[in-house]
């Protein structure tokens, strides 16, 4: 999960540059949609962490 976390704030970061990128070069094109970043972030971390908890879920009893 802290790999995730550590993607998630570079991706931010990323999507800031990149959005300010696009503002520059396409016509009525916001660089923060507050609303699609948080969508998008909401998914990816739901995702991690069905991701990090399936394999302790499907793990048998017995194995420590």
């Amino acid at each position: 999960m802290l790999l995730a976390l550590i993607g998630l704030g570079v991706g931010l970061a990323g999507t800031y540059f990149v959005g300010r990128l696009m503002e520059t070069i396409l016509y009525r094109v916001s660089a923060l949609d507050p609303a699609a970043i948080t969508g998008v972030t909401t998914v990816l971390l739901l995702s991690a962490l069905l991701a990090c908890y399936i394999p302790r879920a499907a793990r048998p009893k017995w194995i420590p």
